[in-house]
């Protein structure tokens, strides 16, 4: 009779585990049915369009933020035409700040002059570009220019504004015995 009573205990334990609600240490074996939709997000149709009206937004920002770091940078960074001819090097274009006509400032025949210099005369090159970089920083000082955007109307912006900058820069050149001696012994003309 005991044993009859402890295969019925037994099977009474059975039944209720298999009967009953799953517990915490049993949840991570379970697996809920859930239906397709409830897994799966989906957006409205308008919620779309104001996806793409987001994303469109935000490359205009981009552009219109490119331009203005690209107009800041030529503003900043170009200089007159006539200061790269006065320069007896050639410039790269990122130095002219994309200007049109860095393509006659590199030309092959001035790439040429420039690298058939002697030792003495690249010397001779090196002091009157480092001389005209002076006078070029000292004159624009004393333009007192109030921001890169006025020097950069003035100076190469406004022709008649430019061509006057580049009379009086040329006196102040032409006014340093040594720059004509340096210029000389180059064969560069000012």
């Amino acid at each position: 009779m005991l044993n009859m009573i402890s295969s019925l205990a037994s099977l009474s334990q059975t039944l209720r585990t298999s009967h009953s609600k799953p517990t915490a240490a049993d949840s991570s074996t379970h697996t809920p049915q859930s239906s397709p939709s409830a897994s799966t997000a989906s957006i409205s149709e308008q919620g779309q369009a104001m996806l793409v009206q987001s994303r469109m937004a935000t490359q205009q920002n981009a552009t219109a933020e490119q331009a203005r770091l690209a107009e800041e940078a030529r503003a900043q960074f170009a200089v007159p035409k006539w200061l790269a001819e006065m320069n007896p090097a050639p410039y790269l274009n990122a130095e002219l700040g994309g200007s049109e006509w860095s393509g006659t400032q590199n030309s092959p025949e001035k790439m040429s002059w420039w690298a058939s210099l002697s030792p003495t005369q690249q010397h001779s090159r090196l002091e009157f570009q480092e001389k005209l970089h002076g006078y070029y920083a000292q004159f624009v000082d004393e333009q007192k220019f109030s921001s890169e955007a006025e020097r950069y109307q003035r100076m190469i912006g406004d022709a008649v504004s430019s061509q006057r900058m580049h009379s009086q820069f040329r006196e102040i050149i032409l006014g340093d015995k040594r720059m004509i001696e340096l210029a000389s012994s180059i064969n560069w003309s000012i």
